[in-house]
């Protein structure tokens, strides 16, 4: 998946390159690339089957195509939830706040490429809504602690694309900043759950965990509270930021890209309240031998986690907006968007800050009752989610099942290069072609002349070494005085 983001990212690279080139600044510094935009949005290149292409919305692609596959975006998302297999504090660093959100600050220092480019950045909204409500409905039906939250990375990441591809680039890095604190907490907070069950991650072995280890329930609560968008937590406001892009944009089907944003926030509330219902509510379903052995963590372990749930739950004060600054009188309340204004520039379009109070109360509303539905399901009637798969069984493997993508890419994708790669390229071109033809058949070679021509030639008789050298140095200089 990497790989096929690299092959974009790279043409995109070689393509600002030859342009910038063509302008007569041969270099990708950021500060050149923007001084040099008129340029750029003046040439074009020509595509097969699609003719002339402007080359910023070219470009502009290439590169996304490098961030779908390092940010994990349809259709090149499906390496992350597989390398949730690595260590907990691994996830925590890597796929939650550092390597993954690559895509969305390259998307974001580039701009001004992407605000010159309506195409561009309308696919690149279009994309992170998908890909937020696609993984959102997989994290529904999965049982595996790591891998909910794998798949909440993923839809996460699709809304900082949303915020990103609508030019509200303020808000994606605003969301990408309190993602890294309640997203680490929560794979961290896994890790300590997977530790007292004894490497357990399955949540259908798990339940009644409060009782035995308060403290990492009370954090990971903390983390579900700010990942579901309840004020005054960090989520509440870089999520109610993101859907406010949308819907003040003007891309194609804007409206349409707000309303996924605004389910995706309930099921992302559902799908959370469900596995911390699941985890820590109810009675345990681990077995006894288990169950006597659970026990809280070091304090090593669960030192981070109190770190984590603070930033979790105040980090949001970075990046306050000013409708809500105005209630204490606190001028430029959004330091956030302040830092960022030599980079991004200022907020395009204003709101009311009556219209921006009635969307966050409806992201509210939302995140709501996706806590509801959960709290009704796993808490006070745990026995209709078995009656619900039973009822919509073919609806629920589905979902389960991940909508079958990795089967399909492994059919479609995997497989054939496996065997194109084994047949042809390993046995045929470098084990028959060059191993048998050109490495051993060259040793054949020159074992069959050196036993059957050279050694018989060499006959270890002086007196035919000297004749031979008489007749080769009388041939010499009868040529050099001929």
């Amino acid at each position: 998946m990497n790989r096929i983001g690299d092959f974009g990212f790279l043409v995109g690279i070689f393509a600002l390159f030859w342009a910038m080139n063509a302008a007569g600044t041969p270099s990708l510094a950021f500060r050149d690339l923007a001084a040099n935009l008129g340029a750029l949005t003046e040439q074009s290149v020509q595509l097969p089957f699609l003719g002339s292409v402007r080359l910023v919305t070219f470009a502009a692609i290439c590169l996304f195509v490098g961030a779908c596959g390092k940010s994990a975006q349809i259709p090149l998302y499906v390496w992350l939830p597989d390398a949730m297999a690595g260590p907990t504090p691994v996830s925590a660093l890597i796929h939650a706040a550092t390597m993954v959100t690559a895509g969305v600050y390259m998307v974001c220092r580039l701009n001004f490429l992407y605000a010159a480019s309506p195409e561009a950045s309308a696919l690149v909204a279009w994309v992170g809504a998908l890909t937020a409500l696609f993984a959102a409905t997989i994290a529904i039906a999965q049982t595996d602690i790591k891998k909910v939250l794998a798949y909440s990375t993923v839809s996460q990441l699709g809304y900082m694309f949303v915020a990103a591809g609508c030019g509200g680039y303020t808000a994606a890095m605003f969301h990408l900043v309190t993602h890294a604190f309640f997203k680490a907490l929560l794979f961290l907070g896994s890790g300590a759950v997977i530790l007292a069950m004894h490497h357990e991650q399955d949540t259908d072995q798990m339940g009644g965990l409060w009782k035995r280890i308060p403290l990492v329930a009370g954090v990971f609560f903390v983390g579900v509270f700010a990942i579901s968008g309840f004020p005054p937590a960090s989520g509440f406001f870089s999520k109610d930021e993101v859907l406010l892009s949308p819907y003040l944009s003007h891309i194609p089907g804007h409206q349409w890209i707000y309303a996924i944003g605004l389910v995706t926030a309930g099921i992302t509330a559902f799908y959370m309240w469900r596995l911390y219902f699941r985890t820590f509510a109810g009675e345990c379903r681990a077995p006894r031998e288990v169950q006597e052995k659970i026990h809280t963590p070091a304090d090593t372990v669960m030192y981070p986690l109190y770190v984590l749930a603070v930033l979790s739950f105040v980090g949001g004060i970075i990046g306050i907006p000013q409708v809500y600054g105005d209630w204490f009188r606190i001028p430029d309340s959004n330091s956030l968007a302040e830092f960022l204004i030599p980079i991004v520039g200022e907020a395009a379009h204003e709101v009311e800050h009556s219209t921006e109070l009635w969307l966050a109360l409806a992201a509210v509303a939302v995140a709501g009752l996706g806590t509801a539905t959960a709290y009704v399901l796993y808490v006070q009637r745990p026995e209709w989610p078995a009656r619900i798969r039973e009822a919509a069984r073919a609806p629920w493997q589905l979902v389960a099942n991940k909508f079958y993508v990795d089967e399909a890419v492994d059919a479609t994708v995997v497989r054939p290069l496996v065997t194109v790669s084994d047949r042809l390229l390993y046995r045929t071109i470098d084990a028959g072609l060059i191993d048998r033809g050109g490495v051993e058949g060259t040793a054949r070679v020159v074992s069959v002349a050196a036993s059957g021509f050279f050694r018989r030639i060499q006959s270890g008789l002086a007196q035919s070494y000297l004749f031979l050298m008489i007749v080769g140095a009388i041939a010499v200089v009868g040529w050099l005085v001929a």
